[in-house]
């Protein structure tokens, strides 16, 4: 199974090409791209895949609305939409190990120093109410500093000059306790954040589970093989390696900047750019500010299989739930 955005984006546009909207015009990334998603959902009842061309001060598209459709979530997981319930619990109850990867596209363009300049992608502002530009769909690879636990996830950050970034940690997640053991030493802890992935791995990483269960393996059992990895170039983090960016970096010990969105939100803790931004040739910038299906089918699929672990169930518990829609907050960092 193919593990890129691309690969996906083309079947999409073979097999619907109706949920596949180009916009060649320039585009203002402060509020235009967010009005038209917002303007197409709620007058023409869409929710179209955009990918906006040209967007004003970057040379770089933006595609947006990958999530929002449950049928698209569903064929990236090879599953029914009344299956994808099904199709997610039975990866969380047989993962499927990553492996090393012998050929990385990401690497293709590797930016060092310098060269690494976050305001070179596209400011992307979602809300009138935002502090300031986000990149809304990176999704953190991290390691448990003092252990051999992995974490993938979602998480909220904002640009806060050519090679910083906020970055929002939620109380008590597997992130948050790795920067705290960080923390705690007086290290920096590293991270990278992969922008443009196949669905399958954007469903896997929302995931809840306990510290010492891999969400890379649960994106193996929804891709139906491995996730291919590769290792950074400033650090021992892998991460997959069919992403469109990977942007390195570490989280900062003992540092706090504000970090809001829409005028809410605690502070958040600043990474710094470990001089290194990996992409494939002419990389899509993913942006996420939708109401997709994917993170409240991960919270069904978690609680059946808790209940099917406390139990001792090896069957039932396994009736579609309804498709939950709880809103995903994502930010990009460096």
């Amino acid at each position: 199974m193919a593990q890129d955005l691309r690969t996906f984006l083309d079947a999409t546009k073979r097999q619907s090409p109706e949920d596949f909207l180009v916009i060649t015009r320039e585009v203002d990334p402060a509020f235009e791209i967010t009005a038209i998603a917002v303007k197409l959902e709620q007058e023409a009842k869409r929710r179209p895949i955009l990918l906006f061309e040209k967007v004003k001060g970057s040379n770089l598209p933006v595609l947006t609305n990958v999530h929002a459709g449950r049928s698209r979530l569903a064929a990236a997981i090879h599953a029914k939409p009344e299956e994808m319930q099904r199709a997610y619990l039975h990866a969380m109850e047989k993962p499927l190990p990553p492996k090393l990867a012998a050929n990385a596209p990401v690497k293709d363009v590797i930016l060092t120093g310098e060269q690494v300049d976050l305001y070179k992608l596209p400011q992307v502002w979602h809300h009138q109410d935002d502090a300031g530009p986000y990149i809304t769909a990176a999704i953190s690879f991290a390691k448990d500093p003092n252990g051999e636990s992995w974490n993938c996830a979602y998480n909220r950050l904002m640009i806060q000059g050519r090679n910083r970034t906020s970055i929002h940690l939620t109380l008590a997640k597997h992130l948050w306790e790795f920067q705290r053991y960080a923390e705690a030493e007086g290290k920096p802890l590293p991270v990278a954040f992969a922008i443009g992935v196949h669905p399958a791995i954007a469903l896997g990483c929302l995931a809840i589970g306990s510290i010492d269960e891999d969400e890379r393996a649960i994106i193996g059992g929804l891709l139906g093989e491995p996730l291919e990895l590769v290792k950074c170039e400033t650090s021992d983090v892998l991460v997959p390696a069919e992403a469109e960016i990977i942007l390195e970096g570490e989280i900062l010990p003992r540092e706090r900047t504000a970090s809001r969105l829409r005028g809410q939100g605690p502070p958040g803790r600043p990474p710094r750019a470990r001089l290194c931004l990996g992409r494939r040739g002419r990389p899509r910038r993913l942006s996420l500010f939708v109401r997709p299906p994917g993170a409240g089918l991960a919270r069904a699929a978690a609680f059946l299989a808790r209940e099917r672990r406390r139990l001792g169930l090896r069957r039932g518990l396994g009736r579609e739930l309804s498709p939950g829609a709880d809103k995903l907050i994502v930010r990009y960092t460096c």
